[in-house]
Parts: structure tokens; C-alpha cells; sequence
């Protein structure tokens, strides 16, 4: 019998029409039927497989998707998306655990 092309599950993906289908890497993702393994956008991460990237937390970035999300040091914090972190305004600051700059 002829055989078929199939897709790939969501998650994965193949490099070539002769390939196996393997799991997308880590900081790309790969929704259902999909043929390639995308990017993730700045200031989101992924696990290898997934489907979707992530956002990182308030004060957590990823400017990197490939790589997990990392606190902001002390004094600095992050939006979600925005992938780097800035300086908490002057009279604010940002500990450790905090998710935003407050008042000193």
C-alpha cells in the first residue's frame, strides 16, 4: 500500500517531507497541523513540545525564549511582555519577590 503523509501533531514538527515528526524545542511552539516549529515571541518561553508560548510573570523576564523566565534584580521590574527589565521610578522600589515597584 501507498503511504500517506500525515501532519504532526500539535507540538511538534519535521524539518523535511522524509523526516519523523519530533517534539518542537524549547522557546518555539507548534499549534495543530502545523509543519514548523515557531519562535516565541519576546517575553514569553516555551518547553519543548508545546503548543503555545507562555508569558513571563509581572518582574520576570525572557529575553531569550529559548531560555526560562528570570526574576528581575531588586529595583527593577517588568511587564509581562515586554521581555527586558527597567528601573523602578525614583521614590519606588522593588524587593525581592515583589511583583511591582512601591513607594519607600
Amino acid at each position: 500500500g501507498a503511504l500517506r503523509c500525515q501532519p504532526c501533531s500539535a507540538g511538534a514538527a519535521t524539518a523535511s517531507s522524509d523526516e519523523l515528526c519530533s517534539p518542537c524545542p524549547r522557546g518555539t511552539r507548534s499549534g495543530s497541523s502545523a509543519a514548523v516549529c515557531e519562535p516565541c515571541p519576546v517575553g514569553t518561553t516555551s518547553e519543548e513540545g508545546s503548543l503555545a508560548c507562555r508569558e513571563c510573570r509581572r518582574s520576570f523576564f525572557a529575553d531569550v525564549p529559548s531560555e526560562p523566565c528570570e526574576a528581575c534584580p531588586e529595583g527593577y521590574w517588568s511587564d509581562p511582555a515586554s521581555g527586558n527589565c527597567s528601573a523602578c521610578l525614583p521614590g519606588l522600589w522593588r524587593a525581592v519577590g515583589m511583583s511591582s515597584c512601591e513607594m519607600c
